[in-house]
């Protein structure tokens, strides 16, 4: 049965492992790839004072898939917005995708309330895009507002 959670110590292999196989499958690949940065952020979302969140998606003691996201500040106010960092399930466990983000996007809510968030973005930017993914967050009340642009430089 497929259990979320939040991240442990022992699980930032396997999520850094996620990270990685994320980064060189999607337009980011050739961006580079910081494991030291990537464990750093995970260890923001394992420590609870910090505005950092990451649920995982595990079973049978396996690591499927996480959600991370964050908190800041609007850059023109104070108040605040909870956005994605990233999403990412294994590419041979994606039949637990929507039972995963069901109850990811849930926590994910949860947890942002509590951080004083206005609102939540998800804003998926890897080129990965999927119009049933849309489609799950419409019926979740999220509203499309706009797109996503890139230039190289």
């Amino acid at each position: 049965m497929l259990i979320t959670r939040s991240p442990r110590k022992e699980d930032i292999s396997a999520i850094v492992s996620m990270a990685k196989d994320f980064q060189q499958n999607s337009l980011f690949k050739d961006c580079g790839f910081d494991e030291d940065k990537v464990r750093q952020i995970i260890l923001k979302c394992i420590d609870p004072t910090k505005p950092y969140f990451m649920t995982v998606g595990e079973q049978d003691g396996i690591i499927l898939g996480a959600f991370c996201g964050e908190i800041s500040e609007y850059f023109f106010s104070k108040n605040r917005i909870a956005t994605d960092l990233a999403i990412y399930v294994n590419p041979n466990d994606r039949r637990f995708t929507l039972k995963f983000l069901n109850k990811a996007i849930v926590e994910f809510e949860t947890w942002a309330k509590k951080w004083g968030a206005m609102e939540i973005c998800i804003a998926p930017s890897s080129g990965a895009y999927s119009p049933s993914f849309e489609k799950f967050l419409q019926k979740k009340k999220y509203n499309r507002i706009g797109f996503i642009t890139k230039k190289g430089i």
